[in-house]
C-alpha cells in the first residue's frame, strides 16, 4: 500500500482441468497498477513543490488510490486477418505503406467478456470499490495512459487501445463543469507522442486504434480515417458486430449510444423514460 508496484497475472484459462472453456480457446493475462492523483497527493504549493525527503513523507499519507487492469489475449490466425504493402501509396521516404485488415470474431469476443468478468471480481474481492469494467475516462487516466503507452513504444513495443470507452464530443462532465472534447481529441495526443518517441530514434512502435460501430463519434472517426496528415501513427480499425452488418442488409436503422453510470444519471438529474436520450 505504501510502495505499490505494477502488477502481471499469466494465463490461467484453457491450461486443463477446470481452467477449460467451451466459448473460446486459448488464453489471455493481465497487466496492472496503481496511482494516487495530484489532489490526493498536495494540499499546498509548498508540497507540489516539495522533493527528497518531503516528498516521500507527503507520497506516503493516506489518500485516494487508483488502480487499472488490462488484459492482452491473442486473435486465432485467420487467414483473412492480413498486412499488405501498397506500392501505390508511399512514405516520405519513398517505402510502401502498411495496411492491417484484422477482424475479432466470436472467440475473441467471447475471451474479452471473460476477461472483463474476471477483472471485476478480482479487483472487488481484493477490496477496490467503485469498481468499473471499462477504462476510467478521467484526464488524469487517459494521461497516465500516454506516459505509459510512450514507455512502451520506447521499447520498440506495440501497443493497442479501444477509444470507444471515452465519452462522446460534446457530454457533460460533472466534475470538470466543463464538456468533454470527444476520443478523436485525445488520440491526436497519442498520435504526436508515438510521432515524437518515434523520431528519437531506435526501433519505431506500433500503435493500433480501434472503436466501436455504435459510439455517437464513430462518424468522426471514420473521417479522421480518412484526412490527409492525421493520425498517421495508427492503423486503425472498426469494431463491427453482427448486428450490424444485419442492420446494414436489412437497411435498418443502427442507434448510436454510450452507457452511463447510475452516478452521471442522480448527479445530471436525467430521465431514464425519456426516449429522445435513452436507448
Amino acid at each position: 500500500g505504501r510502495k505499490p508496484a505494477g502488477f502481471f497475472i499469466p494465463r490461467f484459462r484453457n491450461i486443463g482441468g477446470i481452467t477449460n472453456r467451451k466459448d473460446f480457446i486459448r488464453g489471455y493475462g493481465y497487466q496492472g497498477g496503481a496511482s494516487r492523483g495530484s489532489k490526493s497527493i498536495a494540499n499546498s504549493k509548498e508540497e507540489l513543490a516539495a522533493y527528497g525527503k518531503r516528498f516521500k513523507e507527503i507520497i506516503v499519507q493516506d489518500g485516494e488510490w487508483s488502480g487499472s487492469m488490462g488484459a492482452f489475449g491473442e486473435i486465432l490466425p485467420y487467414h483473412d486477418n492480413r498486412m499488405t504493402l501498397d506500392y501505390n501509396k508511399l512514405d516520405k521516404w519513398g517505402l510502401p505503406t502498411v495496411t492491417f485488415n484484422a477482424t475479432i470474431r466470436e472467440n475473441e469476443i467471447a475471451m474479452r467478456k471473460d476477461m472483463k468478468q474476471q477483472a471485476i471480481e478480482m479487483l472487488e474481492r481484493s477490496g477496490f470499490k467503485n469498481v468499473t469494467g471499462t477504462g476510467s475516462d478521467s484526464i488524469d487516466n487517459i494521461l497516465v495512459k500516454v506516459h505509459e503507452a510512450g514507455l512502451t513504444l520506447k521499447a520498440g513495443c506495440g501497443i493497442g487501445y479501444e477509444f470507444s470507452t471515452l465519452r462522446p464530443k460534446g457530454a457533460y462532465v460533472s466534475g470538470a463543469g466543463a464538456y468533454t472534447s470527444g476520443p478523436l481529441s485525445f488520440m491526436d495526443i497519442y498520435d504526436k507522442m508515438c510521432f515524437t518517441v518515434s523520431s528519437a530514434g531506435g526501433r519505431r512502435g506500433a500503435q493500433m486504434g480501434t472503436f466501436d460501430i455504435s459510439h455517437p463519434d464513430i462518424v468522426e472517426f471514420i473521417r479522421a480515417k480518412r484526412e490527409d496528415g492525421r493520425l498517421r501513427q495508427f492503423n486503425l480499425s472498426l469494431l463491427i458486430t453482427e448486428e450490424f452488418m444485419e442492420a446494414v442488409k436489412n437497411n435498418r436503422e443502427w442507434d448510436l449510444a454510450f452507457p452511463i453510470t447510475q452516478k452521471e444519471i442522480d448527479e445530471d438529474g436525467l430521465d431514464i423514460n425519456d426516449n429522445s436520450i435513452f436507448v
